[in-house]
């Protein structure tokens, strides 16, 4: 993801969800990986330290600054964090079998990081804030059960757009085909797996479609749409909003909050979770198999649970994540800006997430994301 930024500043990581794009590298990782992670390896270990430092992989800027602190100092370990850099990055690590003690897994992928065998098991019982997490993520369809996750942000993606730029708008994925032509050449669509799944919706097609007949005519969609926007931007969605570039894009809830904290005039930011669909992703915390000191992995994402910790995270990366205070958090949060309010129904209503692929169907969405480009 590109610049994100937030109340606290510039959160260098990438647009948090569309790794459909990375599978294909993932299963070829995995194929060698699984070899060295063991069922032995994977098993579940206490909460307990179990070492001095707590090898964290995920985005920068992920966590609030204070509770990181704050668990250094409470535990006596110093956290060494490895940052994301890209759509691939999060996944190839990961599978590689580098020894995170926690580490980020987005649901598109956490299936095949599972099947690898890459990923430590997590012992509900030794995670004391563990009853924060809602019903729905105890057992979510990417994770059977949550035995190797623990869910931390998650979004859907919708449209945003400046006001005083744009006419009426209808709810509808139609709205930026409809605008484009007028705006352009501001109005900007999204890239990758988010753009098949948004040409996919407005052809009214299932987001997570893999036939053929439908992906080709998502496909043609949005050659229709490329002669009328600035391009396809996932990585600096924020900055173009926020320095006027963008006049329309396709974005997440959590960059349009940010974008409007950034903005001269954030009243003039309007964002809609279109009606035909909102390809929701979330990312995780879970446990390398090869970590060194998985127990610290263990206190870290009890700590990250606390309700407490979980609303200045809130707060930070302005995404709900599914705990009872995160979700009370995030409501709060964007109580003056309703229309980027998730209604908790849509969070845990599974047809609308990006469904986890195989690599054949991976590469049928790479496919035509290449056919776009041409």
């Amino acid at each position: 993801m590109g610049d994100v930024r937030s109340s606290k500043g510039v959160l260098n990581r990438r647009e948090l969800f569309g790794y459909s794009a990375a599978l294909g590298m993932g299963a070829v990782l995995l194929a060698g990986s699984q070899s060295q992670a063991g069922a032995a390896s994977a098993a579940p270990v206490k909460a307990k330290k179990d070492g001095s430092t707590l090898a964290l992989f995920g985005w920068e800027g992920y966590w609030a600054p204070s509770v990181m602190k704050a668990f250094e100092k409470e535990y006596g370990i110093v956290i060494t964090q490895t940052y994301e850099t890209g759509e691939t990055d999060g996944l190839t690590k990961v599978a590689s079998g580098q020894p995170f003690d926690c580490c980020i897994t987005n649901s598109a992928y956490l299936h095949q990081l599972i099947k690898g065998g890459v990923l430590r098991k997590i012992d509900h019982s030794e995670l004391t804030n563990y009853s924060q997490v809602i019903p729905a993520f105890r057992n979510p369809f990417y994770d059977p059960g949550a035995k190797y996750s623990v869910g931390y942000a998650m979004a859907p993606i919708g449209l945003a757009w400046l006001a005083d730029r744009t006419g009426d708008m209808t709810g509808s994925w139609a709205d930026l085909w409809t605008h484009a032509r007028k705006l352009k050449p501001h109005a900007y669509c999204t890239s990758n797996s988010e753009a098949i799944a948004i040409g996919l919706m407005y052809s009214g097609f299932p987001e997570n479609s893999v036939n053929p007949t439908e992906l080709d005519a998502a496909v043609k969609a949005l050659q229709k749409l490329k002669p009328y926007i600035g391009g396809f931007e996932s990585i600096n969605t924020i900055q173009i909003l926020t320095n006027g570039q963008a006049w329309m894009i396709p974005t997440y809830t959590g960059n349009a909050y940010t974008a409007i904290l950034t903005m001269k005039d954030p009243g003039n930011l309007r964002f809609q979770l279109c009606k035909e669909g909102g390809f929701f992703n979330a990312d995780n915390m879970s446990i390398s198999a090869s970590a060194q000191h998985p127990g610290n992995g263990m206190l870290f994402i009890d700590w990250m649970l606390q309700p407490e910790n979980m609303a200045a995270n809130v707060d930070y990366i302005g995404y709900p994540t599914p705990t009872t205070q995160g979700i009370a958090s995030y409501t709060k949060l964007v109580s003056t800006h309703p229309f980027l309010d998730i209604p908790l129904s849509q969070m845990t209503d599974w047809t609308s997430w990006e469904a986890p692929q195989t690599a054949a169907q991976a590469g049928l969405w790479n496919q035509m994301w290449l056919d776009v480009e041409a």
